[in-house]
């Protein structure tokens, strides 16, 4: 079996700065969301709408979407082709409690308009966190 070579990863530096890059583009994507939802009739004392709360789950989402990319990017045998199928998965499957929470909506302030910002938030965070760790980790597509 030969090895396959993988694409060189960024610095300790570069990927911080990365990082913290994706996390104010993430950040403020959701902070336009959040805005919108509230433009668009959402509560905007609705608890999840409140800075400290998206911005924790928004930075980190990114850091762990990353630290699970460094992981598959580690050991798997074709992690490109890996993480093709993990992270639709991972996704659809973040959006699980968005849902129940419209259907139980046992959160003050809970609607269609404020969940499906929130669903909006956990796509930018996704689309986010694969850009960045695709140019700090690089891996191989397929």
């Amino acid at each position: 079996m030969t090895a396959v070579a993988q694409p060189r990863t960024a610095t300790a530096v570069g990927t911080a700065g990365w990082l913290a890059l994706g996390a104010v583009v993430a950040a403020a994507i959701d902070l336009g969301l959040v805005q919108l939802a509230i433009a668009l009739g959402a509560d905007a004392g609705f608890p999840p709408f409140q800075p400290a709360a998206w911005l924790s789950f928004t930075i980190g989402g990114l850091l762990l979407a990353h630290l699970g990319w460094r992981i598959v990017r580690r050991r798997a045998r074709r992690p490109g082709r890996v993480l093709a199928r993990l992270v639709p998965v991972l996704v659809v499957a973040s959006l699980v409690p968005n849902a129940i929470l419209l259907l139980a909506p046992v959160i003050p302030g809970t609607g269609v308009v404020a969940v499906l910002a929130l669903m909006a938030m956990h796509l930018v965070v996704a689309g986010v966190a694969v850009a960045v760790s695709q140019r700090i980790a690089p891996v191989p597509h397929g």
